[in-house]
């Protein structure tokens, strides 16, 4: 039964944890919901042995942007997974052992892609307004204006090619080149 409070109590913490950051960021509301169903299943097994699991109502910092809570849940949620299937390998009763292994489950299937598919939108969209917030990109339209106009220099060429960053030049051309493959290969389909 120890096995089975701690499981409690880590579910305890997970409802707080998605409680504390829904109220900020609503992304967290459906976490809630998918931590009191796992509380309640628990509980069953608790109120069934005559167990009365302890009330813990943890304080739980909220992170200052979304990013930074969703990194957290993601670390969160990696470390439910481990410590459930840690439970579930030395857990003799079957029933109980099952819940271990759906919780983990809903971690590792619902909740991870979740987080992880909002991450890469933060990460996309963060990158995307850097670059569109860079001066680079400002003097790249310029150079691009030169070049149509007719005076485009080889002194401004020059200074643009110096001042570009080599990882940023790698990945324009191999987006490029990507682009270039994949519409030869649809090109290719279409005849």
């Amino acid at each position: 039964m120890t096995q089975l409070l701690r499981a409690i109590a880590s579910e305890q913490h997970s409802l707080a944890l998605y409680a504390a950051f829904a109220a900020q960021y609503p992304f967290f509301a459906p976490f809630v919901n998918a931590q009191n169903a796992q509380l309640e299943a628990l509980s069953f097994f608790a109120r069934q042995a005559g167990i009365a699991p302890s009330q813990e109502s943890p304080n739980i910092a909220i992170p200052t942007t979304e990013m930074l809570a969703l990194e957290s849940a993601l670390a969160h949620e990696s470390a439910k997974i481990a410590f459930y299937d840690n439970l579930a390998a030395s857990e003799p009763n079957l029933a109980i052992r099952d819940v271990f292994f759906r919780i983990a489950a809903t971690c590792h299937n619902d909740h991870l892609p979740a987080i992880r598919s909002a991450l890469a939108g933060h990460y996309a969209e963060n990158s995307l307004g850097d670059l569109l917030a860079s001066d680079w990109l400002q003097n790249a339209q310029k150079l691009v204006q030169d070049a149509q106009s007719g005076t485009l220099s080889e002194e401004n060429l020059a200074g643009f090619l110096r001042n570009l960053n080599v990882s940023m030049l790698g990945g324009v051309l191999l987006g490029g080149a990507v682009v270039a493959l994949c519409n030869h290969f649809l090109n290719q389909n279409k005849e």
